[in-house]
This record gives structure tokens, sequence and C-alpha cells, in this order.
């Protein structure tokens, strides 16, 4: 897969996040995977299974920042993992990415379970995210809300992000875009809080 076309055809990719990161991610400009900024405020990271809850993570700077998890969690029927793959290793994995949902229009409409919640919106051209990051990796489902799909479960497996490389399906079928650790935020991010329908630079909210 060409990393030019698939920015041509979803021009656009997003991500939402929760409003009292909307500061730090201003300030930073970079957004972390849940297992760096869990190393980071924690010294280590601890294999987890996938949760429902939230979970609070305190800095050594006085920050904070709330991880949403899986909500709702991953449950038995809903995915299939390979063999040898586990839980706990499909929570690590979707943790080690920040991850966006690309689309080919200008919008994004998400899961009525946001509807209540403060958060932001940051839109980002995808070619610029691209030539910000190395190895964008591409997912053919939703990774962390695996739904059965006529009776079968969603698979998951340690290929479950791959580079354009070794995507093997069109263009069409990816449904999120990842990079590992972390994702450097160019300067044509743009920014929606709440309900606004607007957009916004993400810099200039800061200014």
């Amino acid at each position: 897969m060409d990393e030019q076309d698939f920015a041509r055809h979803f021009p656009f990719v997003f991500h939402t996040t929760p409003r009292r990161h909307l500061q730090l991610i201003q300030r930073d400009k970079v957004l972390f995977s849940a297992k760096t900024l869990i190393i980071q405020a924690e010294g280590k990271y601890a294999p987890r299974l996938p949760r429902a809850c939230r979970q609070e993570l305190r800095f050594p700077d006085g920050s904070v920042r709330v991880l949403r998890d899986q909500e709702p969690p991953l449950r038995p029927g809903q995915i299939e993992l390979e063999r040898g793959f586990t839980l706990e290793a499909l929570s690590e994995l979707i943790d080690s990415h920040v991850l966006f949902w690309p689309r080919e229009a200008d919008g994004l409409t998400t899961s009525s379970k946001y509807q209540n919640e403060e958060r932001v919106i940051l839109r980002i051209p995808t070619a610029d995210l691209f030539a910000a990051n190395a190895l964008p990796m591409f997912c053919k489902y939703n990774s962390g809300a695996g739904r059965a799909t006529s009776g079968r479960p969603s698979p998951r497996g340690p290929k479950l992000f791959v580079g354009p490389g070794a995507f093997r399906a069109p263009i069409s079928a990816v449904r999120e875009v990842g990079f590992k650790i972390k994702a450097v935020l160019p300067e044509t991010t743009t920014v929606s809080v709440g309900s606004e329908s607007r957009w916004s630079r993400l810099a200039a909210r800061g200014e």
C-alpha cells in the first residue's frame, strides 16, 4: 500500500482525548502511547487485561492523564485470539500505539458512549502526520472494540498492526492508523472542543 495513495483516499485522521489533556498536548505537540505514559508515571509497564475502568496517571511534574481503556471491555466471543496470543499481549500491543481514525470526509462521528464526555477531537491532515512521523501502522479493525460478524468473532494476533508494505487489503479497509511509542503532531493539527462544530489551530488555543 502506498502512503501517498492512502493520504489521498483518507485526507484526515482523527484522535479523541479527554479535555483535561488539551493543555498538555498544546505544550508537547506530541501524543504518547498508553504504555509510554504508564512507564513515565509508574516507572514500569506490567502486563494487564483490557479493562472497562479508567485509570489516572500522576506524573512527577504534577500533571495528570487519564487512560480510558476499553469501554466496553473486550469479551469472549467477540474476538478470536491466534494460538499462543493472550488478552494481556493484545492489551500491551494496543497500549504500545497511538491510534487515529481515518476518514474520507472532513468529520468524525463517534460512539454515543462519548457524547456526555468532556473531550476534544484532534483533526490532522494525513499527509502531514505521515511526514512528521516514521512508519505508520495500519489495522483492519477497531482494535479495542472487537465485534462478532455473522457469528464469527473478530481475529486478533501479533500482526494486528502492520506497515504499509505488509497491509494486504484495499486502502478502504483500514480502520485505524497507529504509531509506536508516540506521534508528533504537525503544525496543521486543528482541534474541536466539546460540542463545538468549528475547528481551530491546536497551537492558537494555547497562545
